[in-house]
């Protein structure tokens, strides 16, 4: 419950997820700053480069995203660590507010979507990883938590006109191998009946 959040109990049922995802997080964040801070100076090709920049960007979003609608309010968001890193202990307060994590997700975001590219550009073998319209939908979303619905719906209409997403025409076929990547894929973890579940937990997912 939000009250075992908020006061810190161990012994609450999901105390753990609770617990690590914090780590995790900003262990994600952290990789990908390595990554933005010294990727630009190699020497590989341009393309290449700016999806992995891009990447980057959007996965270090990501995580600020949960970490901030997780432990953020409107009187204390999340500690922001960028790219220069944390020397030794050294104590990074809390940011003033949710909003202002937002408003730094919403810059990573931006960045990541000017050097993705579209989906329909991936290779299949790059498939499910961050492109453009992902971007776009995930700005949807976290300026629905910040109340902003017409920014929120500007951004949702970019996914399904400048993207070319749609739902599928039979709702059974979400649940097909067949349209893991089809019409109606966003960003998602994809299953099969090969390599079985990817998830844990009790939810609808594609199997096959």
């Amino acid at each position: 419950s939000a009250a075992n959040i908020k006061n810190f109990n161990p012994g609450a049922a999901t105390a753990s997820y609770v617990q690590d995802q914090w780590k995790m997080r900003y262990l994600v964040i952290k990789r990908s700053n390595d990554i933005i801070k010294n990727l630009p100076g190699m020497d590989i090709d341009p393309a290449l480069k700016n999806r992995i920049l891009g990447s980057a960007y959007f996965m270090s979003g990501l995580a600020y995203f949960e970490l901030t609608y997780t432990y953020g309010s409107d009187n204390a968001g999340v500690p922001i660590v960028d790219t220069a890193g944390v020397p030794g202990d050294y104590y990074i307060p809390r940011a003033a507010s949710a909003k202002v994590n937002y408003d730094y997700i919403a810059g990573l975001w931006t960045k990541a979507a000017e050097l993705l590219p579209f989906f329909q550009a991936l290779s299949p073998a790059d498939y499910g990883s961050p492109h453009k319209v992902a971007v776009w939908a995930y700005m949807s979303k976290m300026l629905l938590y910040e109340k902003e619905y017409a920014q929120s719906e500007n951004y949702a209409d970019s996914v399904i006109q400048l993207g070319q997403r749609q739902l599928q025409p039979h709702f059974k076929d979400v649940f097909s191998i067949a349209a893991n990547w089809g019409s109606e894929y966003i960003w998602t973890m994809v299953s099969n009946t090969t390599g079985g579940s990817e998830l844990p937990g009790v939810m609808l997912e594609n199997k096959g």
